[in-house]
């Protein structure tokens, strides 16, 4: 993975390990990156300070969107071909549920006060609304 500036057209790093990634959320503090590695059914994170990938979290087949809570605390990743959304717990690096949704989810974004998690389904053009 690549991290550059656009207008700048600079490149700030590069950072190994991610052969496919479809998806990035940001720590609200900004010092972890989370990818997603769509081949590789994994999401690496990533220290933003050392540029490098500290550990992997296997999700299950196609991670491809994710979104972070305010807090940071919970990573959702949307599973393209599986049809399903994995929660994250940050401490500890686990998935600790799957959340069903329609056909194809890609996107997916956490509302500002961290009560919402809404997924876009591709396939089944539509934008599913989940209370959390």
């Amino acid at each position: 993975m690549l991290v550059t500036d656009h207008f700048a057209m600079e490149n700030f790093a590069e950072i190994h390990g991610i052969t496919f990634p479809t998806g990035v959320a940001v720590a609200p503090d900004e010092s972890l990156l989370y990818a997603t590695d769509y081949f590789a059914g994994k999401v690496s994170v990533v220290d933003l300070a050392q540029k490098t990938v500290t550990a992997t979290i296997p999700v299950g087949p196609d991670p491809y969107g994710a979104a972070l809570s305010p807090y940071g605390d919970r990573l959702y990743v949307a599973h393209f071909g599986s049809d399903s959304v994995s929660v994250i717990d940050t401490t500890n690096l686990t998935v600790i549920c799957t959340i069903p949704v329609p056909d194809g989810p890609r996107g997916v974004a956490v509302n500002h006060g961290g009560t919402r998690l809404y997924v876009t389904n591709f396939f089944a053009d539509s934008v599913t609304v989940i209370e959390l």
